[in-house]
């Protein structure tokens, strides 16, 4: 059984100039992560061949097969309504805050536009991923200089507005 797998790379020119390049590809579903690290290293290496830039960041990308979550948005949802979560990172004075977009408005995870932390609530059950307290999942969440996330530090609601949605107009046709 074959997966669809993405290998994306940033090449940087002597001007200082970034350009992105993407690479389609199949591989067999029951490879692991060291196999599909070596396999993107070979690519990479002879995509260098192949340019006068250097390759300054690259990325493997896997599907994930979407189950158990909704398959509609919920009315009156809104993007630009943005759940925050602040934690700390090992190693790192500096707060990584996770961006929820469209944050519900379901009583079990805001109430009087504060976030819901109880045990059993949904964004409890999303730090609880993120933090692995047991020790004992595969997965720990990061910040962006790959530190593991130590603590739930705050939550809170913003509201972000997004370009596209700015430059809307509407009319009316007679």
């Amino acid at each position: 059984m074959s997966t669809p797998i993405q290998i994306s790379a940033r090449i940087r020119d002597a001007w200082g100039i970034e350009s992105s390049t993407l690479i389609y590809g199949q591989i067999d579903s029951t490879e692991d992560l060291t196999s599909v690290d070596s396999l993107a290293q070979n690519i990479l290496g002879a995509l260098d061949g192949c340019t006068d830039g250097i390759i300054t960041d690259a990325r493997v990308t896997l599907p994930v097969v979407l189950t158990g979550v909704k398959t509609a948005a919920t009315a009156n949802s809104r993007i630009e309504q943005t759940g925050l979560l602040g934690f700390s990172a090992t190693g790192s004075p500096r707060r990584y805050t996770l961006a929820i977009p469209s944050i519900s408005d379901d009583v079990a995870v805001m109430t009087a536009d504060r976030v819901i932390l109880t045990v059993d609530d949904p964004i409890n059950i999303l730090v609880t991923h993120l933090l692995n307290p047991a020790g004992n999942m595969t997965f720990n969440g990061c910040n962006e200089h790959n530190q593991t996330l130590t603590a739930l530090i705050d939550a809170s609601t913003s509201f972000r507005r997004k370009r596209r949605q700015l430059q809307r107009s509407s009319f009316e046709v007679s």
